[in-house]
């Protein structure tokens, strides 16, 4: 039976986030997919219809329950190998339908075709070798094609190209993070060119637009703009009737070496129009929710002329700085002509809002002029800065684009699938900024602190960087930053009287779940692929408490009870019994600890 104790902390800690794990178990399961050597497609059932005795059937029946890989038994065929005129469902991964029959990926309408299917046949033609069960080999016996492509079921929105995700006339906004150094600074871009600078907390928006010939409009209402996230920063290719004949080119890329942002400006082709920039309301405000829980990011992110109020600009000869309470942001361009204060509430068209003066809620607002040879930059940096003069953004533009481009290119595939390639240097670099210098954090914009035992911790190993890995590791035993929460594992020896409690010996001090068999999953895989001895020699003292705390609390004759420590563990309910995955940890955690104790010259019993 579970304490008063424990039911009551695990009433609280799995109610809270059902619907995050439901995007959670989506993620796992394209994961699957991706990552399945044998991907069940045309012809993959697994039956052999020509076999003579009934073993692949249903015994008493005239009907064979047909069971393909972790599907149902939805598939009925009789005991002499002919298809039932029913529609056929092809059940693969845990009974999801993703099985086809036709090359064009429909399901059969018939059993005739299902018949064909069985028996190595698509669309009734014969299969080469004419053997039923052939698997689907991308690569080997089928061309290579996208694993998602067409396979989704509402079409996909950004395309992968050239290493990158690109959209045309995409409507979404603030939904790219672009990652700033290793404390959750972000510039939060969209489809379009708007960003939201976030310091943590909120430190204004920036907005640009286009004005030419007595008329001007901001770039979220251009005729054309071509979205593209590759190599941690976003580029624009804009073309509007303002613009001309020609395009402007537009970049945004998180600073090297300072909690900032630049962007670049650049015409393409011949234009007289002018760009048109305005940025303000910052408020300080630490929103953690971040994209979870929101389904109008804008309307959360965007600017509002109520949050101005508090607002205060002190222009220089190229640039500001914007005073609100504790925020200090410094903006820097290269180019300050008409540079000025206007009125926040009419942030909505650029028009009024140049023809405007700035009042109670002040926005900060520029006219630049923009050519291929002389692009426009800017720099948006938290705190004040006195420092940066506007000749040198290019060459600092230069330098962050060339510098978030080396942990893009951290680890590289080349693969048949577009969406594969483009993933990976996006998981490089979203992976980078998970790492705050002590800890792999939960998440980069909603749950941004440190937890030992998340999954990211494997991700310095697995990316080249296993000093990170080790860091991660030591930080979570021996925890000295109290503003994450309690310090470390338990070392005080248990009093083997007492009855047993989770806040004894070998407990990593953290939060509602049970940390402690992921980070020593990690750090067991972490000597795996270090073989440093000497660290192992350093954490057997850890193992060994570890690994008596799980046996003294969870052990339940064999099998261990999972207290929440996997993904899944917000949306289930535990009642003392052992499970299968808790124990699975458990098994190779012990084996481990007795290869490392060999290692060593420690007793592996």
């Amino acid at each position: 039976m579970l304490s008063q104790e424990r039911r009551s902390w695990l009433t609280r800690a799995l109610c809270a986030k059902a619907v995050f794990v439901m995007g959670i178990a989506a993620a796992v399961l394209v994961s699957a997919i991706a990552a399945n050597a044998e991907i069940i497609y045309p012809r993959a059932v697994y039956v052999d219809l020509s076999h003579t005795s009934n073993d692949a059937y249903q015994t008493g029946t005239n009907w064979a329950n047909v069971r393909n890989a972790g599907g149902t038994t939805s598939n009925l065929i009789d005991t002499n190998g002919n298809a039932t005129a029913i529609e056929l469902t092809v059940s693969n991964i845990g009974g999801t339908n993703f099985g086809y029959s036709h090359t064009d990926g429909l399901m059969p309408a018939s059993g005739t075709d299902a018949y064909n299917l069985f028996n190595g046949y698509v669309n009734g033609q014969a299969a080469e070798t004419n053997e039923p069960h052939v698997p689907y080999r991308v690569g080997v016996n089928h061309a290579p094609q996208p694993v998602l492509s067409g396979r989704t079921a509402r079409p996909m929105r950004y395309t992968p190209e050239d290493g990158g995700f690109v959209i045309t006339n995409g409507d979404e906004r603030f939904n790219r993070p672009l990652y700033i150094g290793r404390d959750g600074a972000r510039f939060d871009a969209g489809d379009r060119p708007e960003f939201a600078f976030y310091l943590p907390g909120k430190g204004g928006v920036l907005r640009l637009g286009i004005a030419a010939g007595g008329q001007a409009k901001w770039l979220l209402d251009a005729d054309t703009v071509t979205a593209r996230y590759a190599e941690g920063r976003m580029t624009y290719t804009v073309r509007d009737a303002l613009i001309g004949d020609g395009a402007w080119i537009i970049e945004a890329v998180p600073a090297a070496e300072r909690t900032a942002a630049l962007v670049r400006v650049e015409q393409a082709g011949k234009s007289d129009a002018d760009l048109v920039w305005a940025y303000g309301g910052a408020t300080g405000a630490v929103d953690f929710k971040g994209d979870i829980g929101y389904t109008d990011i804008a309307r959360h992110y965007g600017l509002q002329d109520r949050q101005c109020g508090n607002n205060r600009f002190a222009l220089d000869s190229n640039g500001f700085v914007l005073r609100a309470g504790q925020v200090r942001v410094s903006g820097v361009v290269s180019s300050a002509d008409g540079m000025k204060t206007a009125e926040a509430a009419q942030w909505g068209g650029p028009e009024a809002l140049l023809s405007s003066q700035g009042g109670d809620r002040p926005v900060i607002l520029g006219r630049a002029s923009v050519s291929a040879a002389t692009p426009f930059f800017m720099a948006l940096i938290r705190g004040e800065d006195k420092t940066l003069e506007a000749n040198a953004l290019a060459e600092w533009f230069a330098e962050s684009v060339a510098a978030k481009r080396a942990i893009a290119d951290q680890v590289a595939v080349d693969t048949p699938d577009p969406y594969v390639n483009a993933a990976v240097p996006a998981l490089n670099v979203a992976a980078d900024a998970l790492f705050n210098g002590n800890w792999y954090m939960h998440g980069n914009v909603a749950w941004r602190k440190p937890m030992a035992g998340w999954r990211c911790g494997y991700t310095g190993d697995a990316l080249g960087w296993p000093e990170r890995s080790r860091r991660h590791i030591d930080s979570s035993l021996h925890r000295t930053d109290r503003r994450w929460g309690r310090a470390g594992q338990i070392s005080t020896p248990v009093d083997p009287q007492a009855p047993p409690t989770r806040r004894s010996e070998g407990w990593i001090q953290e939060s509602h779940y049970d940390m402690n068999l992921v980070l020593f999953d990690v750090l067991m895989r972490h000597l795996l692929w270090t073989g440093d001895v000497e660290y192992a020699k350093q954490v057997w003292p850890n193992i060994k408490r570890h690994l008596a705390w799980e046996k003294r609390c969870f052990d339940r004759g064999g099998l261990y009870e999972a207290w929440p420590c996997i993904w899944a563990s917000d949306a289930l309910q535990y009642a003392g019994g052992g499970v299968a995955h808790a124990s699975a940890y458990n098994y190779y955690q012990n084996k481990m600890a007795a290869r490392i104790a060999r290692w060593i010259g420690e007793d592996p019993a």
